[in-house]
């Protein structure tokens, strides 16, 4: 059996037995295809909302973009287990990756039940990514003996139609596409060091390694001028790489564990899920400046964080 690695033990010294300890995953509920959606938005907000994924209470909640230390107006609850990493499309529809789920449930700010998912069944996603034409991305982390992979699914359909790898692949953590449609997935390889790989449109791998300096990296996203902004999980920082660099260009943060990112439409504030303190925080960017926090509830932690309009 391959190695365990550095996979995120906070999570399994907490959350019980592994997913598909039983040998059996929970199966997802049958839904309508994304074609048969049609839905009004539960809520207007101005400025936007942000969506927060609680990995231990199984819920993702919804808060204003606006004010100070918000309580969420809505909640997601119909999941089956392990709610993780978080993307949203051109629609405004939230995509939920569930670590023991059997997928990512896909839902809209006018029903809290999904209306369709992305099926993922047997394996471990942890993260999710949507281009602007609706094609989707599911990362599957290491699970019993096999390595982890992307799942690519077309526009409205709900099964993957291939693979994408990498021999470096261990436990995957992250992802994020950049102007061009780039993939850039965040992993631990097989040595146990933390990297970022990028994959050109349609490629199924191997990837390019961007030889990023040694760091724990989880979350990604590109910043206005297409810089990559990464969640450096256990050095509990925020590091912006310039395209091309190997060090990043500066830093900031410094409270927690965080493991997902997310700016807002204008690119001047970035959320982060803070895993650790159990918090939403945000910052002005790029100065880096704390200007909130959101809290989570007790006995909680957010994983994954994603914002809309």
């Amino acid at each position: 059996m391959k190695r365990v690695g550095l996979f995120v033990l906070a999570l399994a010294a907490c959350s019980g037995p592994a997913p598909g300890g039983t040998g059996e995953f929970p199966a997802l509920h049958t839904l309508p295809s994304a074609a048969a959606r049609t839905a009004p938005p539960a809520r207007a907000v101005r400025g936007g909302v942000v969506f927060a994924s609680d990995w231990f209470n199984n819920v993702v909640d919804v808060f204003d973009q606006n004010g100070l230390h918000q309580r969420p107006f809505m909640q997601f609850t119909q999941l089956n287990l392990e709610p993780a990493g978080l993307a949203t499309d051109a629609k405004g529809n939230v995509y939920v990756a569930e670590a023991a789920g059997n997928g990512a449930y896909i839902f809209d700010l006018g029903r809290p039940v999904p209306f369709s998912y992305l099926d993922d069944a047997g394996h471990e996603p942890y993260a999710v990514a949507v281009d602007r034409s609706g094609n989707a991305y599911v990362a599957n982390t290491f699970l019993l003996e096999d390595a982890g992979f992307v799942n690519y699914y077309p526009a409205g359909s709900t099964e993957a139609e291939y693979e994408i790898t990498d021999p470096s692949f261990e436990y995957l953590y992250g992802m994020a596409l950049d102007r061009h449609g780039n993939l850039y997935v965040s992993y631990v390889d097989l040595t146990g060091n933390g990297a970022v790989a990028k994959f050109p449109p349609g490629s199924s791998g191997p990837g390019h390694n961007l030889g990023l300096e040694r760091g724990s990296y989880f979350g990604l996203a590109f910043d206005q001028h297409d810089d990559l902004v990464a969640a450096n999980y256990y050095a509990g920082e925020i590091e912006v790489f310039a395209r091309g660099a190997s060090k990043p260009l500066r830093r900031f943060g410094h409270r927690g564990r965080p493991w997902s990112i997310a700016f807002n439409r204008q690119g001047t504030r970035l959320f982060v899920a803070d895993f650790e303190r159990n918090e939403i925080e945000e910052y002005a960017y790029p100065a880096g400046t704390l200007v909130d926090t959101i809290a989570g509830e007790k006995g909680g932690a957010f994983v994954g964080v994603a914002t809309g309009l």
